[in-house]
């Protein structure tokens, strides 16, 4: 399976949540499921929710270091967008999931 999923988020729960979750994840295209993992990622979320930054550690620390361990998918490459336009076009603005948004393009 190729999956083209980056988290769009500094926020390292964030990956984790939507592609390592057991709860069913849309990006769990490995359909990974592992109880200690999903116990990580929630402590984490539930840490950040409350701004306790040594737990919020800990469990990012642990489900990075699962992870690694288990290796449920494979990072492969990370693909790069390069852009060219003509002198008459403006408006590009780079966006963190790589994809061409062409909503702030203007020709002049």
């Amino acid at each position: 399976m190729v999956n083209f999923f980056s988290g769009g988020s500094t926020i390292p729960e964030y990956f984790f949540f939507w592609c390592y979750s057991g709860q069913n994840a849309i990006f769990n295209t490995p359909s990974y499921v592992n109880p200690d993992m999903d116990a990580l990622i929630d402590g984490a979320r539930a840490a950040a929710a409350v701004g306790d930054k040594e737990k919020y550690s800990r469990n990012v620390e642990g489900f990075i270091s699962k992870a690694y361990d288990e290796v449920p998918r494979i990072p492969l490459f990370q693909p790069f967008l390069n852009v060219a336009t003509q002198k008459n076009i403006s408006g590009y603005a780079y966006w963190f999931h790589r994809q061409l948004d062409y909503r702030s393009i203007v020709k002049a």
